[in-house]
């Protein structure tokens, strides 16, 4: 089993040696190192592999006699796959499971890697090459490629019709799916007609598979995540396959326990982690992006710090300004464990600036150098690996500061990064480079574009890798990509950033020879010279381009080539990139184009040719509804391929319909649309949120609350996600959820102003829960936020502050203002302190400050609060006609003599024999009649005078 675990984890980690021999396993073992030598073709003319596969008589005939048919369409291919499949199990019925498993795995895996190569990262094959020792594959290749094509269309999504060799993808899929157990398939009509829990039940992913099959698992998600990516819009389902596939059971299978802290276990652990971030960043999961790229950079030891140095940026600079670094360093020994079995490649030509000002690259000033040998040891232990795959982030703070650590001063730079030179920084392993771009291409995607302060993070980490020696071609054409993409937004980079995403189209073989602007690499030459003759070729240049692709983010080299056209488009140049649509035969893409330039009329125009030609293009179909605002179009789309934005479109078409249909609101219908959306992508943020908005203004709160709760599952940082979950269990009466729901949109807000609404929630719900230092903190709170508002009413709420003065009452004061515990000072300070400084007409105010004082042993502030409190309510300006606002006087009067009573002989502020109020009795007489004189003319002998009376006579006694 250890012999077998080591083949399969080598197979994983595409090793290209591997010294381990298992008895019946020698062909796999030696077709698994030509994998990872890149030579596909010579493991298909292995000897076990040409008789069971490559020079089978019984497959030839079988494709003999379908190829015979009049018409080869996709079910007859589909069909065809599926019987080649059932003889290779015939092929091998002579040996033992895992050696069956093993061998149909290798060979679903080389189908993929050779689609992968001719559609991602090229060299491109020359199938119709004679020479090529191709056997039954030059038959299969030579079938309907439109219906291959549109076998792999699905979800109302189409695959991309020039994509090269779509049978390779269709035979590995199909492959993947049989060696796995399962008993549907993502090609057959069950992945339409299914909804995505039942499908996901029927796919035999196995909770603690064994070794064989933990491998299978990991290449058939990535198998899905190859084919989710060569299609023209996201298939929900399809991207949240790979995530229930990559478990972390099967690395726990793949690891060697016995040697836990192993090179291969470090390495395929840190592969797992990447592969994680990367196909939860396609399914649009967030969080689980942060988790798997905070892990993997512990699995590896990477040491990464974003920090601020001087750098001179220009030729003619004297002094250094200040500048974005990222100082980033491998732990020594995975550093030397994995580039042991590094590939070399000729890397995509990276064009100079060529500036007659700026520098090709920052030259930084250096940093303070503190090279101990404490950090130098602790730099050369090898890091403990963690198995425990829980998530290491606390809070959503916690999540940011491990994606981009962040050193905002020397002293918080670790020592081991303190001491590089910025210029001229040591090398990086190829998994920790590749984890640098992946958290640039995560951030990019989750802040607000067009940010100087993201761009300098992200140019900063692009220079990184950039920057660096001997870069594996995926990580370093991916990275210039990149560089790219930030420099083309800017004046003096545009022209270097635009051409040299021509260079990386064109190195990928998008262009013909005669449309070439930049030469084209030797690569292609030594690789086809491999195909000829492999025998003098151990390594080919091709294992390079395909060693890290599973571990970034997928793109189609035609989708390179039209997020050109959308660079192009974003800068003005239209007419270049409507012939980048136009040559790439996106048809829906360039009528977006036409209709995003106010030329609506030729986007109908080829929309309308589009579906004549491929009648069942939902995504054309719901493009034109979308365009021509028709429900019938939205519904058609989903009828022939349940395109789940057609139904979006419907449900907004509903909820608030245009002007000329003559139709009202509809909510029951919109409502009903987008569940029927939802039903085929269920990860949609902004459709969630949606519906549950609906469901809020349906009063249907159980709709909303699950909505909501599928928002927060999916993006848990969002402060209005929680907001609106905790309202709808408000309703519902779950007042303990609502309430951890809104502790939530609150830490989710730390960098944002939390709304009043969200506060006001949480008040009440601490309030009916009898939290009453949430209650206090809540009100601290919309103190702040509510200061400016002119009525007293609308700043607090009294009767919370009421009972927050209730509570703190309950217990004696401690004697001094130090003995006080939390609650007693923050609640002591609200409202002593804050609420007088926004509340100064409000009398209820007042005397709630003079219980306070009164509590605190402060008397003469007590009497004092009770003056102000008189003050306020006769300096109403209705109490000459409003009978309230008279009683109200009246009463305040009453309290400030009873205060003049009690307080004034008690010892006051000062000690010694001073009193609160000396000529108390005179002050309190003076009130009586003054109010007194203020009322006579509006409410003499009314129930307040009489009181005011009585007053005045007992004060004369």
């Amino acid at each position: 089993m250890s012999a077998l675990r080591s083949i399969h984890s080598s197979f994983i980690r595409l090793n290209i040696e591997l010294n381990v021999g298992v008895e019946g396993f020698n062909e796999q073992t030696e077709a698994i190192s030509l994998i990872g030598k890149g030579q596909y073709l010579k493991v298909l003319n292995l000897p076990l592999f040409k008789k069971i596969f490559t020079d089978n008589s019984e497959i030839k005939h079988i494709i003999a006699k379908y190829t015979q048919q009049s018409s080869t369409s996709a079910l007859v291919v589909l069909d065809l796959v599926n019987h080649i499949i059932m003889q290779l199990s015939k092929n091998l019925e002579s040996f033992s499971p895992e050696v069956v498993k093993t061998t149909v795995l290798i060979l679903g895996v080389v189908f993929l890697q050779l689609f992968l190569q001719e559609n991602f990262t090229g060299p491109s094959i020359p199938f119709e090459n004679e020479k090529l020792p191709l056997g039954i594959l030059r038959d299969l290749l030579k079938l309907n490629k439109e219906a291959s094509t549109h076998i792999l269309s699905v979800g109302g999504e189409t695959a991309y019709e020039l994509m090269g060799s779509p049978i390779l993808l269709v035979l590995s899929v199909k492959i993947l799916e049989e060696v796995s157990g399962s008993s549907v398939s993502v090609l057959s009509k069950d992945f339409i007609d299914m909804d995505s829990e039942t499908f996901i039940s029927k796919c035999n992913i196995v909770t603690n598979p064994d070794v064989v099959h933990s491998s299978i698992q990991w290449w058939k998600s990535r198998a899905y995540m190859v084919f989710a990516s060569v299609l023209t819009g996201e298939v929900s389902l399809l991207t949240l396959l790979p995530i229930k596939l990559l478990t972390p059971n099967i690395v726990s299978t793949l690891i060697d326990l016995q040697n836990k802290n192993s090179p291969e276990n470090q390495e395929i652990l840190v592969l797992y982690q990447l592969e994680s971030a990367s196909v939860n960043f396609s399914a649009g999961v967030d969080n689980s992006v942060k988790d798997a790229l905070a892990k993997a950079k512990t699995a590896s030891g990477l040491q990464l710090i974003l920090t601020g140095c001087k750098a001179k940026r220009t030729k003619f600079q004297q002094t250094g300004n200040h500048a974005l670094l990222v100082l980033a360093k491998s732990q020594d020994e995975f550093l030397r464990s994995t580039s042991s079995d590094e590939l070399s490649c000729e890397s995509p030509e990276e064009l100079q600036l060529n500036d007659e000002v700026l520098l090709e690259r920052p030259y930084y000033e250096p940093l303070e150098e503190e090279n101990t040998l404490e950090s130098e040891e602790k730099d050369s232990k090898r890091v403990k690996i963690d198995f425990s795959f829980e998530p290491i982030l606390g809070s959503e703070e916690d999540s940011e500061v491990k994606l981009l650590p962040i050193a905002l001063n020397d002293d918080e730079i670790p020592p081991v990064l303190k001491s590089l030179d910025p210029n001229n920084q040591p090398q990086l392993a190829s998994l920790d480079m590749a984890q640098l771009l992946m958290r640039l291409i995560f951030i990019r995607e989750n802040t607000p574009s067009n940010s100087a302060m993201v761009e300098s993070e992200l140019m900063a980490l692009v220079q990184r890798i950039t920057n660096s020696k001997n870069v594996n071609w995926t990580i370093f054409s991916k990275s210039l990509w990149e560089r790219s993409l930030l420099e083309a937004s800017k004046a003096k980079t545009i022209e270097r950033g635009v051409l040299q995403m021509q260079v990386l189209v064109e190195d990928l073989g998008m262009n013909s020879v005669k449309t070439r602007m930049f030469g084209q690499s030797g690569d292609k030459q030594n690789f086809l010279q491999a195909l000829i003759d492999p025998d003098n070729f151990q390594v080919t240049s091709n294992a390079a381009r395909l060693k890290y692709i599973f571990q970034l983010p997928l793109t189609p080299r035609w989708a390179l080539d039209s997020l050109l056209a959308e660079k192009l488009m974003s800068i003005g140049v239209i007419k270049s990139a409507l012939q980048i649509y136009e040559r790439l035969n996106l048809s829906v893409d360039a009528a977006l184009c036409y209709a995003l330039t106010g030329d609506e009329a030729q986007a109908e125009k080829i929309l309308v040719e589009r579906i004549a030609a491929h009648p069942s293009d939902a995504r054309a179909l719901s493009v034109l509804g979308d365009v021509k605002q028709s429900p019938e179009l939205w519904l058609k789309s989903w009828e022939v391929g349940k395109y789940s934005k057609a139904k979006v479109s419907l449900g907004k078409y509903y909820y608030q319909p245009p002007k000329d249909s003559g139709l009202t609101k509809d909510l029951s219908a919109a409502i009903g649309h987008i569940f029927d959306a939802l039903t085929r992508n269920p990860v949609d943020f902004e459709t969630w949120f949606f519906y549950g908005c609906m469901g809020i203004e349906a009063s249907n709160w159980n709709l909303a609350a699950e909505a909501f709760t599928r928002c927060v599952s999916i993006d848990n940082s969002s402060p209005q996600s929680w907001s609106n979950l905790a309202s709808a269990l408000i309703k519902l009466d779950k007042n303990k959820e609502a309430f951890s729901s809104l502790k939530s949109a609150i830490r989710t807000s730390q960098d944002k102003k939390v709304s009043s609404k969200i506060w006001d929630n949480f008040l009440i719900v601490a309030a009916k829960l009898s939290d009453w230092t949430s209650v206090l903190l809540a009100s601290r709170e919309l103190l702040t936020l509510r200061s400016n508002s002119k009525s007293s009413e609308e700043i607090v709420d009294l009767p919370v502050v009421e009972k927050l003065v209730q509570v703190l009452l309950e217990s004696p004061y401690p004697g001094s203002e130090d003995s006080m515990d939390y609650f007693q000072k923050s609640c002591v300070d609200f409202i002593c302190t804050m609420l007088p400084q926004v509340i100064n007409n409000s009398d209820r105010s007042w005397r709630i400050v003079s219980r306070v004082e009164l509590w605190r042993k402060r008397p003469w502030m007590a009497l004092e609060c009770n003056e102000k409190a008189y003050r306020a309510a006769v300096n109403n300006p209705e109490l000459e006609f409003n009978e309230t606002a008279w009683k109200t006087a009246v009463d305040a009067c009453a309290d400030l003599v009873a205060a003049f009573e009690s307080l004034g002989e008690l010892p006051g502020k000062h000690g010694a024999d001073d009193l609160v109020c000396k000529d108390w009795k005179y002050k309190a007489k003076m009130t009586v009649r003054s109010l007194m004189s203020k009322g006579k003319s509006a409410w003499e002998d009314s129930e307040g005078w009489n009181v005011l009376q009585e007053l005045k006579n007992s004060l004369m006694s």
